[in-house]
């Protein structure tokens, strides 16, 4: 790896971090000038970077004044259920078919790095906690690991980072928190019995749940001031709008 593909490589990790861990907010804008000062990189790797954040659906290239983190709705939060659904649920229904001996003994060992992650936090301290997040998505990466299809796994996994945005930014105005790891303990179960009928029903109430959550955090989340993101609707109701964008970023 050459020295400018390793800036990129350092400046996209740092940005995509930032976005999904909501510490740089919805609908902040990306100044480079301020991008360098906080990074210690020149304007260059930060804009190859924010172009791939870019095609990944995290950033958003704004005509004429540059660049800014992609704002939260939920209708995207919606269409990001149904595809995670529909992608996990396919996911899982080959593991169980494919799966062995060592894809069961992942699994058991992700379940368990993520159970005693969990013990040592509580409420959204469990959500924003970086070695939480860490376990929940190798968890959920051990479940589909045997599908067979290496595209199939990259795409729950890119839904599932995605949808941790979310879970992020919701963890800072939740109110209650339910018992995932009973939750996850019941899905694993089911999927280990290949009990099929079981794990779809399990995985499709655990994201659905999650998602559900998330919306009703959203409905005190301070959306950014863009009108778009002002009149978001879902079925549980309107979205109010109003967000002021973070100077450290902008």
């Amino acid at each position: 790896m050459d020295k400018d593909t390793s800036l990129v490589t350092q400046a996209f990790r740092h940005l995509r971090t930032a976005i999904l861990t909501a510490e740089c907010a919805p609908g902040t804008r990306l100044r480079l000038e301020a991008l360098q000062e906080r990074y210690g990189l020149s304007s260059s790797p930060l804009r190859e970077a924010l172009n791939r954040l870019a095609a990944e659906g995290l950033v958003e290239v704004v005509e004429r004044r540059g660049f800014r983190v992609k704002p939260v709705s939920i209708d995207e939060l919606n269409d990001l259920t149904r595809v995670r659904l529909l992608v996990e649920r396919e996911a899982l229904r080959q593991a169980m078919q494919r799966g062995g001996d060592d894809w069961e003994a992942d699994v058991v060992a992700a379940f368990h790095r993520l159970k005693l992650a969990q013990g040592r936090l509580s409420g959204a301290d469990m959500i924003l906690d970086k070695g939480w997040s860490t376990a929940h998505l190798d968890f959920h990466r051990a479940l589909v690991a045997a599908c067979g299809s290496p595209n199939l796994i990259q795409l729950c996994a890119s839904f599932f980072e995605q949808a941790q945005r979310y879970r992020n930014i919701s963890a800072r105005f939740r109110k209650t928190n339910g018992d995932s790891s009973a939750s996850h303990r019941r899905l694993m179960n089911a999927v280990l019995s290949r009990q099929c009928h079981a794990a779809d029903t399990l995985i499709t109430a655990h994201i659905e749940e999650t998602a559900r959550n998330v919306a009703a955090a959203l409905d005190t989340y301070p959306f950014n001031d863009q009108p778009a993101a002002r009149a978001v609707r879902a079925q549980h109701g309107d979205v109010p709008g109003g967000i002021k964008e973070e100077s450290r970023w902008s």
